[in-house]
């Protein structure tokens, strides 16, 4: 099988420091970026432009997540903290702590029910509805879920991977 060869379209470059994650929503019409200067950046896909910044973390933002119905983004932090944003109002709408380390590995569930979010030593699961902490997982980053849902796979530390259900 050949390469698929990619065009480069564009470059944005308003973020001021390193861009550590981006995600698509799932119409395809937002970017969404999580950057070292501490923001979220939302951006037109169709005309390259800043849609909005998304302020609240008091450290880099590590790991986003967009949930697959595009009406919410979950961001993870170095200032220990897990922020669920609702994308169409740009408004906070939770902020869970909890974790005693740096948030570095965030993920939604398929159905749109579970946050995960992961740092180096503990895994939560939350409720992306409520906000309510789920449960405990004895794991690290990074984390996901299967395009089912029914597994989650997380780091493991010492070069193992752990495979929940």
């Amino acid at each position: 099988m050949g390469s698929v060869k990619r065009k480069l379209i564009h470059t944005i470059t308003d973020h001021s420091n390193m861009v550590n994650c981006v995600a698509i929503t799932p119409d395809g019409q937002t970017i969404a970026s999580a950057s070292n200067d501490k923001t979220i950046r939302l951006w037109n896909r169709r005309r390259y432009q800043q849609r909005s910044i998304l302020t609240g973390h008091t450290g880099w933002v590590t790991s986003i997540a967009i949930s697959p119905d595009g009406q919410t983004i979950a961001s993870a932090s170095t200032d220990k903290t897990v922020r669920l944003w609702n994308l169409h109002t740009e408004k906070l709408i939770f902020s869970l702590t909890g974790h005693s380390t740096a948030v570095l590995s965030i993920a939604i569930s398929p159905d749109g029910e579970t946050v995960v979010s992961a740092s180096i030593n503990e895994i939560k699961l939350w409720s992306l509805r409520t906000g309510e902490l789920l449960r405990n997982l004895n794991g690290c980053y990074p984390v996901t879920f299967s395009p089912d849902g029914q597994i989650l796979v997380s780091g493991g530390g010492k070069g193992k991977i752990k495979i929940w259900r």
